[in-house]
């Protein structure tokens, strides 16, 4: 049986469309993303050269603090609050991070009540994408916006990216500290579920702090820094704004 050319066209045609059509499919299958919800927070980086990877968040918390006038007078600002947000995680072999975002508010942008404390009306900014700076003196003096990491790992004492919480102390660091680190939000993306995917990389100098035991009488005791690094920092949480 002989087709008319326009007919065999037609079936050619069809041929092709609907091995196009296959083809299409099949790359919208494999650039399907991932159920992103179900991506558990998690951490890894390198301290000291050893990779540590940390796949579960053990804590949460938030936190609204005293912002100081001042590194000198101690004052309190009367119309603001530091605001933070904690993120603990954790791993089997008891190795353990604590991350804090932290931000001045004024007062009167504390507008949603959580039992005793207050969140602020919007916290975009907490998780904003690109750079964000290391709170270093968080705890101490609380004038900083920014990172502040803590970090709990067998073999190590307590370390931690901010100086001293003891105003009365001196230390053998200061405010520059940070200054060859980085932590960089590259993702942050709404959920089905109403939270947001957020993703960093990060850089960060660590310290452990000793006592110096040979103060003279009369002078502030010293507490003196070791230094430790990580690098190739990678932390992913679900967060809310």
């Amino acid at each position: 049986m002989k087709f008319p050319f326009p007919l065999l066209s037609f079936f050619a045609f069809l041929f092709l469309f609907t091995s196009c059509q296959e083809d299409l499919d099949d790359l919208e299958v494999k650039a399907r993303p991932a159920n992103l919800e179900s991506l558990s927070d998690s951490c890894s980086y390198r301290l000291n050269g050893k990779l540590y990877t940390l796949n579960k968040r053990i804590g949460e918390g938030f936190q609204n603090a005293e912002v100081k006038l001042d590194s000198i007078t101690h004052k309190g600002h009367p119309d603001s609050v530091l605001y933070s947000t904690l993120f603990s995680l954790g791993s089997p072999r008891r190795e353990y991070l604590d991350i804090r975002f932290i931000k001045k508010y004024g007062k009167n942008q504390m507008t949603k009540p959580d039992m005793f404390l207050m969140h602020p009306g919007n916290k975009s900014d907490l998780y904003a994408k690109g750079q964000h700076p290391y709170a270093v003196d968080y705890t101490r003096f609380n004038t900083q916006n920014g990172i502040a990491i803590e970090v709990w790992n067998p073999g190590y004492p307590y370390l931690t990216s901010h100086l001293p919480w003891s105003k009365n102390w001196l230390t053998t660091i200061g405010y520059d500290c940070q200054s060859n680190s980085s932590f960089e939000i590259t993702r942050l993306q709404r959920l089905r579920n109403g939270n947001f995917l957020m993703e960093a990389k990060f850089s960060v100098n660590l310290y452990s702090y000793d006592a110096s035991g040979n103060t003279p009488p009369g002078e502030k005791p010293i507490e003196v820094a070791t230094l430790h690094r990580i690098e190739n920092g990678f932390i992913r949480l679900q967060v809310d704004l």
